[in-house]
């Protein structure tokens, strides 16, 4: 514990510039929607189809192995996959989005039932609150698709990167003056 709190104290400032990159990427993601969904959508692409591509190299020199195929066929696809989310950024852009509408869908589904089902041994209060996001930020998002999709993800990654940036910032600011 006193190694990374000297550590913090030692590197304050590259800890606050790590910060003020973070709050200046999540500005931007709030200002830029577009352009930061789509970098996203570009990136996840090139992702899959780096993944894709590795992983049939790596099928491919043990393609005598049991299920070779199987891991051949799920490189093509992944690879197929990035593809069209190079190729076609705005619809998939449009499906990503659509996809992790779906998600929160299922997930606040879930979560409500499972804190109904272990009401009777722990308070599930926050497990439903969880939930109960979950389904609103389902619901935001397809009755607003797809139009949603133009602004969901940045808006989500542009908060995270805000708030990650704001608690380095602290953090830095709190290691700073206990110098």
């Amino acid at each position: 514990m006193d190694h990374e709190k000297n550590a913090t104290q030692d590197h304050w400032a590259g800890v606050m510039a790590e910060g003020t990159v973070f709050i200046i990427l999540g500005v931007l993601a709030f200002t830029l929607p577009i352009a930061f969904s789509l970098a996203f959508e570009l990136v996840l692409g090139w992702i899959f189809l780096a993944g894709g591509t590795l992983q049939l190299y790596r099928t491919s020199q043990n393609s005598g192995a049991p299920g070779a195929w199987l891991m051949g066929a799920s490189s093509l696809i992944a690879m197929i996959f990035g593809v069209m989310l190079l190729f076609h950024p705005l619809e998939g852009l449009l499906a990503v989005t659509f996809i992790i509408a779906i998600y929160f869908l299922i997930e606040g589904v879930l979560k409500i039932s499972y804190a109904w089902q272990i009401r009777h041994y722990s308070n599930g209060v926050w497990v439903i609150f969880s939930g109960i996001v979950s389904l609103v930020i389902a619901a935001i998002i397809l009755l607003e698709w797809p139009v949603a999709s133009m602004w969901f993800i940045a808006v989500m990654m542009g908060l995270y990167l805000f708030i990650n940036g704001m608690s380095l910032l602290w953090m830095a600011s709190h290691a700073r003056s206990k110098m």
